[in-house]
């Protein structure tokens, strides 16, 4: 488990260093995070109607406001191959 969290740090501070060389961290930040959220919301939603992929929680959410909509496609995936 600690691997796991050793590599989520590890990508956010690549994400984060990107956003930095980009020559405007906040903007892009922000347009990602929205995304992101935006994702994360439609994908519960839809959950609602059928076999729920992602819960609301605050790991969730902070990998939304992170890493965007690739971060929600990523929790789609854990949670596919952690079900089986």
């Amino acid at each position: 488990m600690t691997l796991i969290y050793l590599a989520l740090a590890a990508a956010a501070a690549v994400m984060l260093a990107a956003y930095w060389q980009s020559g405007s961290f906040f903007r892009n930040w922000f347009s990602s995070a929205i995304t992101g959220l935006g994702g994360l919301l439609l994908s519960y939603a839809a959950g609602m109607l059928g076999l729920p992929l992602i819960t609301l929680g605050p790991t969730s959410v902070l990998m939304a406001g992170l890493f965007g909509l690739p971060g929600v496609i990523g929790l789609m995936l854990a949670q596919l191959l952690v079900r089986g």
